[in-house]
C-alpha cells in the first residue's frame, strides 16, 4: 500500500470556502489542488472533526480545527488497508496542526486573504512535514523488510534443525538395523 502524501494543505475556512494559507506542492499538480479544495468546499463540518473521503483512486483525508488541515494520497485496495491509511493521514495532519498553530504571524493573520502575493510564504513546514513523512515511510518499510527477513532467517534455521535432527534419527534408525541385521545372522551357543 501506497501511502505517501501527493499533496497537503492548511487553509483558512469562511463562508466563501477554504482560503490557501499553505500548500506543497503548489506547482507541481493543479489537479491535487482542485480535488483537495472541491472536498474541502462539499463538507460543511464542526472543529475537531476528522474526515477521510473517497475520491475515485485518490483519498482526501481533512482535519477541522481551528484551521483546515487536508492532505491527497492514493486509495487504499481494502477497507482495513483504508482504515489504517486514514489513521496515519491523520497523524500526519496532527502533525501539521501542531506546526501551524504554533506559528505567531497565523494566529493575527487577517481573514481576509485575497491579497495572498503580501503574505509570507507558509508553505515551508509543510514540505519539510510531507518530506520527513516520506523519509519515514521508507525507514518503516525498511525497518518492516528487516523484521520479515529475521522471520524468514529464523524459520529457516528452524527448518534445517529439523533436517539435521531427522537426519540423526534417520542414522540411529539404520544403525539399529544393521545391529538387528547383524545379531540375527549371529549363531546362539
Amino acid at each position: 500500500m501506497e501511502d505517501k502524501v501527493l499533496y497537503a494543505l492548511v487553509g483558512l475556512w469562511d463562508k466563501n470556502g477554504c482560503k490557501i494559507i499553505a500548500d506543497y506542492p503548489a506547482d507541481e499538480d493543479f489537479t491535487y489542488r482542485s480535488i483537495v479544495l472541491s472536498t474541502v468546499d462539499g463538507i460543511r463540518s464542526v472543529v475537531d472533526d476528522r474526515i477521510s473521503v473517497d475520491r475515485d483512486k485518490y483519498a482526501v483525508h481533512i482535519l477541522f480545527s481551528e484551521y483546515c488541515y487536508a492532505c491527497l494520497t492514493l486509495k487504499a485496495e481494502t477497507t482495513s488497508s483504508m482504515i489504517e491509511l486514514g489513521t496515519r493521514s491523520q497523524v500526519f495532519l496532527q502533525k501539521l496542526r501542531s506546526v501551524y498553530k504554533e506559528l505567531p504571524m497565523l494566529r493575527d493573520l487577517s481573514k481576509n486573504l485575497i491579497n495572498r502575493e503580501n503574505l509570507v510564504d507558509f508553505s515551508k513546514p509543510i514540505q519539510i512535514i510531507v518530506n520527513h513523512n516520506h523519509q519515514n515511510n521508507s525507514n518503516q518499510v525498511i525497518a518492516k523488510l528487516e523484521d520479515e527477513l529475521v522471520e524468514v532467517r529464523h524459520a529457516l534455521m528452524t527448518a534445517v534443525e529439523k533436517i539435521v535432527d531427522r537426519g540423526q534419527k534417520l542414522d540411529d534408525l539404520v544403525r539399529k538395523a544393521e545391529f538387528l541385521e547383524i545379531s540375527v545372522h549371529i549363531p546362539v551357543a
